[in-house]
């Protein structure tokens, strides 16, 4: 399963392996997300997006989609203020316990590019 989360011009990809499991964001990646992208989760399951560490509400949850995008931006909910995040199945708690994560590239937070500019991402990077 993979996460994407976008952020001006910077973006990171969370691959993890656990349903029910709240991956809680590191430092780098706290609160600055305005985008996020989802591929390859299971059939039935949802992602679901925190506000607060450890998977504590507010949330938004996306549809039942195995793979997707959600502007946070755009919809006017937790734009840059995202904390953590679940796969979700059967339960609204992480029954599979809580870990903190970083992203696959940390570098990739460092690739910037002018707001006015248009970013676009190709599957390799998310």
């Amino acid at each position: 399963m993979e996460v994407g989360l976008y952020s001006d011009g910077s973006n990171a990809k969370f691959t993890i392996d656990t349903v029910q499991r709240c991956y809680t964001l590191e430092d780098l990646w706290n609160d600055r997300a305005v985008r996020t992208t989802w591929k390859k989760l299971p059939k039935g399951t949802s992602l679901v997006i925190y506000k607060h560490a450890r998977c504590v509400a507010p949330k938004v949850q996306m549809e039942q989609k195995t793979s997707g995008s959600f502007s946070f931006e755009k919809e006017d909910k937790l734009d840059r203020s995202v904390s953590s995040f679940m796969v979700q199945k059967s339960s609204e708690y992480p029954t599979e316990g809580l870990v903190e994560i970083e992203s696959d590239d940390p570098g990739s937070i460092f690739e910037t590019t002018s707001r006015n500019e248009t970013t676009s991402f190709s599957d390799s990077q998310l």
